[in-house]
């Protein structure tokens, strides 16, 4: 029998926070946590349908795991010559909680032109999203 884990913060949190640590911070800052485990959250490598009022293109970078909750890190690149504000409520799926690395992208070509998006679904993250459109053949 595995030992329950219990928390200090909501799983969300530390799941977003553990994530951003993994992509971003010395690993040797990296805070383990007992019961997240990496996950493949089974996604294409180009999602249209997750912020479709938006000129950015988005692919998934990495997925982690804990409670019955998984969070997926996924790169948005702005894809016009335009300052894009960012806003979670623009976002098509069923999340928990979407977290954005920076408030807002600079325009393509530029160093700000990218930022990271945290997602936190309920279960398997695949099934979080809209499908994607079936291209014809």
């Amino acid at each position: 029998r595995r030992k329950k884990v219990s928390y200090k913060a909501p799983v969300p949190v530390l799941l977003t926070r553990y994530a951003a640590q993994n992509l971003y911070a010395p690993v040797r800052t990296v805070e383990g946590v007992p019961g997240i485990h990496p996950v493949n959250p089974h996604l294409p490598s180009r999602i249209t349908t997750l912020y479709p009022s938006a000129p950015v293109t988005v692919s998934p970078v990495a997925g982690w795991g804990a409670a019955g909750r998984t969070v997926v890190a996924l790169r948005v690149r702005n894809t016009s010559s335009q300052k894009i504000v960012l806003d979670p409520r623009e976002l098509q799926g069923q999340f928990i909680t979407a977290t954005f690395q920076h408030r807002w992208l600079g325009a393509a070509g530029t160093p700000e032109d990218t930022t990271t998006l945290y997602l936190v679904t309920a279960g398997r993250a695949g099934e979080a999203f809209v499908r994607e459109p079936s291209t014809a053949r």
